[in-house]
């Protein structure tokens, strides 16, 4: 029989689409005798790992979806790796997958990705790049991003900031070129450019921010005041009057607070970063924060309570994380691992535990998790993006990370599903005929018998087997041994405390207990992966 699960189910690219039965492939890549890494869910076209599996693989295999929220290899896909080895590389219990690159748009942006925006309902992406048409809206279906017909009139230039309004009816691109900013609006899929507000920047727009309630606009941009502040009414634009006291010099980035009473702005010269307060349709300048960044302020990012302020810049550390009381900002310790070069863009995702920081120099992303006020370093993503990371951005649900950057693809879009890798359970002892635990191999199974090999991989329903084909071409059960979670009862005779249990290669419902040292080329890692299912 093919290699591929002999189910009634269907090949799948898309984990939310399979029903049980379905199967889906996956690349899994590692030298021998060390945990590896995996990659490409549901699009890689690497060979295949042979379903004996192997000592040092690098190849595809399929998962099967054998229950809500769980898929399971269909095959061992390393042997010859002790069970010791793989707890300590966070294979046996539950951790954390590796965040995955999704598959490119149909349709890439035609230059460097330099700012990113979901829109609130996280329907759309905006890509704001170096050639034209300048701007990219994708409209998202699941995990495909699919290009929409550009506006019907494009920015005039090389497009450095774009931002959705909070309620996604408008779209902001600054640009070099007079106007300098373009103000899209949107109905449905379709974009329509508004007259240019009356008066415009004074030069090159870098970054642009509405305010959460819609009713304001930041643009930074070259030339004195370096910071425009329009208000919205309707359809129309209007600048209000310069804060009383300027940015030092050229605007690069802003950002408002999620309550719209802050708003914070990049600059070339010290102090780098400046905050206003907003007061009505006024915004006055706050103290400068303690212990300011070391350089352009590139980018910014306010977490979603507004506690904390993410703010990348051009000299190390890279990235300065300030803790908001009030109107004070306080700089927090540095990350316990900083980003490797020039901060360039950053976000929070939409709970507030993720910080993305995209920079110069691989890995171009830098992702830390939150806890307090301590944030560490996340392992990079299994496809790194090309070159320098640009903007990047959390869609709002926090499913999902789009990181702009040089050279093609120049978008890259990562699956934020928060989805756990781990190894199959398998029982702690044999089973009797009444599925009770026994001290002695009665050839029904291993107790308790809801273990997960025994549930799904024994049991597996027979009218999801194909015509012709049996259990062992689903899960080739009989090509090698399968390490479990579990350890054995230590009242079987003959059992020790640094045993393991495996199951499968005699029979389908075969028990052992190997010492969990050992690494024998006939047992090895099953993966696999649970997650949260929400339909």
């Amino acid at each position: 029989m093919s290699p591929i699960p002999a189910t009634t189910g269907q090949l799948r690219t898309k984990i939310q689409d399979m029903e049980i039965g379905d199967y889906i492939v996956c690349k899994y890549q590692a030298s021998s005798g060390n945990v590896g890494t995996f990659s490409e869910l549901g699009y890689s076209t690497a060979s295949e790992i042979p379903v004996e599996g192997s000592a040092s693989p690098d190849g595809t295999f399929y998962l099967v979806k054998a229950e809500k929220g769980l898929l399971i290899a269909d095959r061992v896909v390393q042997h010859s790796i002790s069970w010791d080895t793989l707890n300590a590389g966070g294979m046996i219990q539950p951790s954390s997958l590796p965040i995955m690159k999704l598959p490119d748009p149909d349709e890439l942006p035609t230059g460097n990705g330099q700012s990113t925006s979901f829109s609130p309902d996280g329907n759309y992406l905006a890509v704001a790049h170096s050639s034209s048409p300048f701007v990219s809206i994708y409209k998202r279906n699941d995990d495909t991003f699919i290009k929409l017909p550009d506006p019907d009139i494009l920015p005039a230039g090389n497009s450095r900031g774009v931002s959705f309004s909070s309620d996604g009816n408008y779209l902001a691109v600054a640009h070099d070129v007079s106007p300098y900013i373009t103000i899209y609006k949107r109905s449905g899929d379709n974009l329509t450019k508004l007259p240019d507000p009356s008066e415009l920047p004074t030069g090159t727009g870098y970054g642009v921010s509405f305010s959460p309630d819609g009713n304001y606009l930041s643009v930074v941009h070259v030339g004195s005041p370096y910071i425009t502040i329009y208000k919205k009414n309707g359809d129309t634009f209007t600048k209000l009057p310069n804060p009383s006291e300027l940015p030092t010099d050229t605007g690069v980035q802003t950002s408002f607070s999620p309550d719209g009473n802050h708003l914070v702005v990049g600059h070339n010269t010290s102090p780098f970063v400046t905050i206003y307060k907003r007061n009505g349709d006024s915004f006055e300048k706050l103290p400068d924060p303690s212990g300011l960044p070391t350089g352009t302020g590139r980018g910014f990012s306010f977490s979603p309570d507004g506690n904390y302020l993410a703010v990348v810049h051009s000299g190390s550390p890279f990235v300065s994380i300030y803790k908001r009381n009030d109107d004070t900002f306080t700089k927090l310790p540095n990350p316990d691992i900083l980003p490797t070069n020039i901060g360039r863009g950053t976000s929070f995702s939409s709970d507030g535990n993720y910080l993305a920081v995209a920079h110069s120099i691989l890995p171009s992303i830098t992702i830390y998790k939150r806890n307090g006020d301590n944030f560490t370093k996340l392992p990079d993503p299994d496809v790194l993006p090309i070159n320098i990371g640009w903007g990047t951005s959390f869609s709002p649900d926090g499913n999902y990370l789009a990181v702009g950057h040089d050279e093609s693809p120049y978008i890259t879009i990562y699956d934020f599903h928060q989805r756990k890798i781990r190894s199959i359970t398998g029982g702690v002892s044999y089973a009797d005929e009444n599925g009770n635990k026994s001290l002695s191999d009665q050839g029904f199974g291993a107790f308790p018998t809801t273990n997960e090999w025994d549930k799904y991989i024994v049991n597996f329903p027979e009218n999801l087997i194909a015509d012709g084909a049996t259990l062992d071409d689903v899960f080739h059960w009989s090509k090698c041994y399968t390490w479990t979670q579990d350890t054995p009862d230590v009242n079987i005779q003959g059992r020790a405390s640094d045993q393991r249990v495996r199951r499968g290669s005699l029979n389908a419902g075969h028990t052992g207990f190997p010492s969990s040292s050992l690494d024998p080329s006939n047992t090895g890692f099953r993966p696999v992966f649970q997650y949260k299912e929400t339909q």
